[in-house]
């Protein structure tokens, strides 16, 4: 990882018995010639559960966020996440598992739009010991994002931090509350068909089943 000028760039790879992942994160604080700042970031996720399947997730995000009334806490991000799952290995005839646990075995498009408005007055952004942090995030997925299922997901987050102690060695110990609310719709009138860069391809007015458990 590095700073300078305000950029930053990351590149982390971490990889366990189950879970593999490697993001690469690149930020300017500046895009256009304004106080506009750009995020860009790839990555590669896999995750390998003999008891039910095999994920991958692999994909790239570009977003672009800006301060808002000039309030330097208070920032507003839009973008777009173009990601793609392959779900495989699954463990076959297990009971208490649904016809549509099955039928998401294979390769999806579930690229999506981004919003989100932050507000952040903590006083690290790497080891905060007083301040808050609040979220209010929202993706958009399905034909409005050239993907194909129909569906949209609400993120609202918050933590907060107390200072409570100096020790012998002057370094800060605080406490720390976080909480976090999810939910996720499924909209249209149902199952239809579409073209997608020259491509007829069906949509499905559903929340997958394999995003449930990123909420």
């Amino acid at each position: 990882a590095f700073r300078g000028a305000g950029r930053a760039f990351a590149l982390n790879a971490s990889s366990g018995a189950e879970t593999q992942a490697y993001p690469v994160n690149f930020s300017n604080p500046w895009s256009f010639g304004k106080p506009i700042s750009m995020s860009k970031s790839a990555y590669y996720n896999a995750h390998d559960d003999d008891d039910e399947y095999h994920e991958k997730r692999y994909g790239a995000t570009r977003s672009y966020g800006k301060r808002l009334f000039d309030i330097k806490e208070l920032t507003a991000r839009a973008g777009y996440k173009l990601e793609m799952v392959e779900l495989s290995n699954y463990k076959e005839g297990s009971d208490g598992y649904s016809e549509e646990y099955y039928r998401q075995k294979g390769r999806h498009n579930v690229s999506r739009w981004l919003a989100a408005v932050n507000y952040d007055s903590r006083d690290s952004t790497w080891e905060p010991t007083r301040g808050a942090l609040a979220s209010a995030n929202f993706e958009l997925a399905g034909k409005y994002a050239a993907s194909y299922k129909d569906f949209w997901r609400g993120f609202l987050s918050g933590q907060y931090f107390i200072p409570f102690l100096i020790d012998s060695q002057d370094r800060n110990w605080s406490l720390g509350f976080r909480a976090d609310f999810a939910y996720a719709q499924a909209y249209g009138d149902g199952d239809g068909t579409g073209s997608i860069g020259g491509n007829r391809v069906s949509y499905r007015n559903e929340v997958p089943y394999y995003e449930r458990f990123h909420l």
